[in-house]
């Protein structure tokens, strides 16, 4: 098992670990080359700050607390790239 994994399986997610990052250059490098808005959650992850984990520890998906800094962000998104309305009828 990766040094990486195993340290997220004991809930030790190191801050400086690439990894971590790594889906956030992925589209930070691709976002010159596609004709759509590619928006970074890194922001609102990283403005909510490492009091809690924000990922099921055995498989890196999104926890609660993951899906909703995750959701706010997207609906923020979508809303200032007016791609949706801001308010409901």
């Amino acid at each position: 098992m990766p040094r990486n994994t195993r340290q997220r399986l004991r809930g030790q997610i190191p801050t400086n670990d690439t990894f971590l990052f790594e889906i956030f250059e992925f589209f930070k490098r691709r976002e010159r080359s596609v004709d759509f808005p590619i928006v970074s959650l890194l922001p609102d992850f990283q403005r909510e700050g490492r009091d809690e984990v924000t990922v099921i520890l055995a498989d890196d998906h999104y926890n609660e607390t993951g899906h909703r800094i995750a959701g706010e962000a997207m609906a923020r998104a979508l809303i200032d790239n007016n791609l949706v309305p801001s308010s409901h009828p």
